[in-house]
Parts: structure tokens; sequence; C-alpha cells
């Protein structure tokens, strides 16, 4: 692979490591991922990406608990205001219930944010697509594209969007972006 000879001429590289383990990821290899990423979390507890990438990977693997921890570490190392009212509304949606509380708590405050001006369409649509509702993630998507949305390149592997490969309205956004069509893999 291309990282492991990225990896070789920068061997202390805690980025070009914590790329490698999100490529692990998209190749299926879940543990290998998270060990490495645990392993760079615990070398340097401020670095963001570990926690970036720990938390979808927990809420992939439906550690609740572990996504919102890593949720909330986020959003403490990059004081984003925004983020830590997420991080909020996910917990106390969890607390009062569970995945679902969690997931409907964070929606209502990803809509404020997004309605206030700030929240990027791109997480709106995600956590609309998670919840199930194709039509609204659909609809965000669309807004993110409008508004070149640094996160549109991704929504191709994106495993929030799993549910939206099929619809005619995303393969449209694939295309308008040329991007390549995202096969039901590992994930």
């Amino acid at each position: 692979m291309e990282i492991d000879r990225a990896q070789a001429l920068d061997p202390s590289s805690r980025a070009i490591l914590a790329d490698k383990a999100v490529i692990l990821d998209e190749l299926g290899r879940r543990k290998e991922s998270a060990d490495l990423l645990q392993q760079i979390e615990k070398s340097d507890p401020s670095f963001i990406s570990p926690h970036r990438y720990l938390k979808r990977l927990d809420l992939q693997n439906g550690d609740y608990r572990g996504y919102l921890a890593e949720q909330r570490q986020e959003a403490v190392l990059t004081d984003d205001a925004s983020a830590l009212r997420i991080a909020d509304a996910s917990e106390k949606g969890f607390a009062a219930g569970g995945a679902q509380g969690m997931f409907d708590a964070q929606r209502r405050e990803q809509q404020k944010l997004f309605d206030e001006g700030k929240l990027d369409a791109y997480a709106l649509a995600e956590i609309s697509a998670q919840v199930g509702d194709k039509a609204e993630g659909l609809k965000y998507l669309k807004v993110a594209y409008d508004q070149h949305s640094q996160d549109m390149p991704r929504m191709g592997f994106d495993p929030a969007f799993k549910s939206l490969r099929g619809e005619a309205a995303f393969r449209e956004l694939q295309a308008a972006m040329k991007l390549p069509y995202a096969e039901a893999g590992p994930r």
C-alpha cells in the first residue's frame, strides 16, 4: 500500500498513522484500525484525528458509549461550541432513550445549529440517513453539494449513506461529482 511507503518515509508521523487506520477500516480491517487509533490516542491524547476516527468506528460498531466519549473529546479538543452542544444533546438523549434517543436528540440539535448557520448540511444529511430518513438525507446532501461542502468527496464511501446508495438522487450526486460508485463491501 502507498500508506506503508509514506509510513516508511516518516515512521513517527501521527497523521500518517491515523490515515493508515482509516484505510485499514475501509479495507474491512476494523480491529486493526481501532487498535492503531487507540495506540495513537494513548501516545498523544490531544491529537484530534484518532478521536474523530474512533468516534466513527464506535458508531459503526454500535458502541454508543465509546461514540459519545469520543464525540465529547473531539468537541473539547477542537473547542467547538456547536460540537459541544451536539455532544450534550447526544448524551442526554442516550441517557433518556438509548441509541434511538441519542440519534433523535442529536438530529434535533443539529437541525437547530443548521438553521442558525452553524452546521454544515453534510452532517445533517449523515444523521438523517442514519435514522432512516432517506428523503431528508438526500435533501441535505443536495444542499451540501450546492454549498460545496468539503465533506462531499467522501459521500460515496461514508457508511452513514449505505441506505442511500441505491437511490437515483444519490447516484446523480455521485455522477455530478465524478465519484466512483461504492460497492457493498466489508462495511
